[in-house]
């Protein structure tokens, strides 16, 4: 499954935003496109498309990276309850491409 990406300008920079295929909810898109306007994941594509094992995959990796990112002390937040959050996480990805 692919994705159509639109270039849109926002808060004065040029973004790519991911279209839906078809009406209706899809929770996948809603979040990679709220991450995008935050800046914190970037789609850039030559063909204007995007692949659901690509988004996922850009996603998890936003994910693992904000969870176990260092702290203002250069402490690494790796404790049980954020490693069982990002695995649940990362297991549920997958099944939010449908509403």
């Amino acid at each position: 499954m692919e994705f159509q990406l639109k270039n849109i300008r926002f808060f004065g920079r040029n973004c790519s935003i991911i279209c839906q295929n078809e009406n209706g909810p899809c929770p996948l898109l809603a979040i990679a496109n709220v991450l995008i306007l935050q800046n914190r994941i970037i789609i850039k594509s030559e063909r204007n498309i995007i692949s659901l094992d690509r988004l996922i995959q850009v996603i998890a990796n936003e994910i693992t990276d904000s969870a176990y990112k260092e702290n203002i002390n250069g402490d690494v937040n790796s404790n049980a309850e954020t490693h069982e959050a990002v695995e649940t996480a990362l297991t549920l990805l997958p099944k939010l491409n449908r509403g």
